[in-house]
């Protein structure tokens, strides 16, 4: 089956229907519940980096700034790498 809408995808794996490449951050939950498994750990898709686009630092507005800070905060590391969800 071949689909480019990731939720598809991830509801075929989910259901035990085949394998899908999916991203961590869809994929989390189920891999900690057991409910996905990886079958290639030692092999990794290459990563897609996030990039926040603002004007110059020098005239950057508090709120921009504020919610970059937010940015680096709550992704680094990314989310899906901190371990079991509280």
């Amino acid at each position: 089956m071949t689909a480019s809408d990731m939720e598809v995808l991830h509801a075929v794996a989910s259901t035990g229907l085949g394998i899908a490449l999916l991203p961590a951050f869809l994929s989390v939950e189920d891999l900690r519940a057991r409910r996905l498994e990886r079958v290639l750990p030692d092999w990794n898709a290459p990563s897609i980096p996030v990039h926040a686009v603002h004007p110059s630092m020098r005239h950057l507005s508090p709120k921009v700034k504020t919610f970059l800070d937010h940015l680096q905060a709550r992704m680094t590391p990314p989310p899906w790498e901190r371990g079991p969800a509280p």
